[in-house]
């Protein structure tokens, strides 16, 4: 059997607030429970402590075992670390415990891998509030997609209670319950919740929605589904990038941008000469903007006397 006892859990249930030990644990039948043996104080009865211990299906780890040898990577620069791992999908807690030392310390690393499983601690923001998670991503390229996992308890279904009626003395309150979301982000930009929808998936490729409509499934979408929809946008995007013009082969872009250029007289005369790599946006009535240099000038300027 295994087990896992965590001290000074904390747990909110109904209109008890705990504090103590739980167990996670599997029986001989392969049914995994977690139980929470604490004191509990009653918001509105009494003020007097009282022992209570209660059982939910399932677990609020990520894996059973809940320890799993893994990685971490503690920042950016910072090299990749072996160490045990439990990652809490309730508290979104990573729980590390190194080599030679059996303390369990709270980390919130970079990234870290545990049961073959990669997670990337990602910038987001609610509400113009800076907050990070942990995604896993499913799908590398120009269009990313992530996933998210958390879990919460809920009460059993009516199958899951016939199923576990003969475990009357474990006093069942619920069910860790895992929920996934799915995110697309495009290059560099926020990741955007689209979970399994066609009309969320649709919203974040609006700029290919019409190409896209007739090629994503109506029905309830899987994650391939969206992966594909993905390889698609990005092969679209990409076409209609190379069907544009470059600048550099229109004759009429040359002739207006030098005659723009001024250049003075006298660097001219001392043979002084270089190259610059400036970036701008073109809008729809042909007004430059956003202009500015891609590389800082002394890095690129080679001045030569002739």
């Amino acid at each position: 059997m295994h087990r896992l006892n965590l001290l000074l859990f904390t747990l909110l249930l109904l209109t008890l607030k705990t504090h103590g030990q739980i167990t996670v644990y599997q029986d001989e039948k392969g049914q995994i429970f977690t139980t929470s043996d604490s004191y509990s104080t009653g918001r509105q009865t009494t003020s007097t402590a009282s022992y209570i211990k209660v059982t939910f299906l399932g677990n609020p780890f990520f894996t059973f075992p809940v320890w799993q040898e893994g990685k971490v990577q503690l920042d950016r620069s910072g090299k990749e670390l072996d160490c045990q791992l439990a990652y809490n999908l309730v508290t979104s807690d990573v729980l590390c415990r190194f080599a030679g030392d059996s303390a369990v310390t709270i980390i919130t690393p970079e990234r870290f891998t545990i049961n073959n499983t990669t997670f990337v601690r990602l910038q987001n923001s609610i509400a113009g509030l800076e907050y990070r998670t942990y995604f896993s991503i499913l799908h590398n390229g120009p269009t990313k997609l992530w996933m998210s996992l958390n879990s919460q308890i809920e009460p059993r279904n009516s199958a899951e209670e016939i199923k576990t009626s003969y475990y009357k003395d474990l006093n069942i309150q619920g069910i860790y319950r895992i929920k996934t979301k799915y995110y697309i982000q495009k290059g560099e930009g926020e990741p955007r919740l689209v979970n399994l929808s066609k009309k969320l998936l649709l919203d974040a490729f609006a700029d290919q929605a019409a190409a896209l409509e007739s090629k994503i499934p109506s029905r309830q979408l899987t994650p391939n589904d969206i992966i594909d929809a993905i390889n698609v946008y990005d092969s679209l995007v990409l076409a209609e990038r190379k069907s544009l013009a470059h600048l550099s082969k229109e004759e009429l872009f040359k002739k207006t941008l030098q005659a723009k250029i001024t250049y003075p007289g006298w660097v001219g005369k001392q043979g002084i000469y270089g190259r610059v790599y400036a970036g701008f946006d073109v809008d729809s009535q042909g007004q430059s903007k956003m202009s500015s240099f891609l590389v800082p000038i002394m890095l690129v300027l080679d001045l030569r006397r002739r």
